[in-house]
């Protein structure tokens, strides 16, 4: 994070917090060898994030359209605006 880069999602990006979502799933064959199956991370995630499916529904939905940062819209319950 200090040079600006990280590796997130099989590439170089600019880091966007000390922390980015992601998920992997490996397989061990008979041998005990084990493989790196398959990846996901970002919007690949958003099934297993229930929040997230309740946070569709309103009509705005998440209110993505011009955020100023990504996932802008996500703040902690004593920052929200009155």
């Amino acid at each position: 994070m200090a040079t600006g880069q990280v590796d997130h999602n099989f590439a170089k990006s600019r880091p966007f917090g000390g922390e980015s979502p992601g998920i992997s799933a490996f397989v061990k064959d008979e041998e005990g060898a084990i493989f790196h199956a398959c990846s996901s991370y970002g919007r690949g995630l958003d099934s297993l994030m229930a929040t997230y499916h309740y946070a569709d529904l309103p009509a705005k939905g998440r209110d993505e359209a011009e955020p100023p940062y990504p996932m802008a819209w996500v703040r902690l319950h004593a920052s929200y605006g009155g």
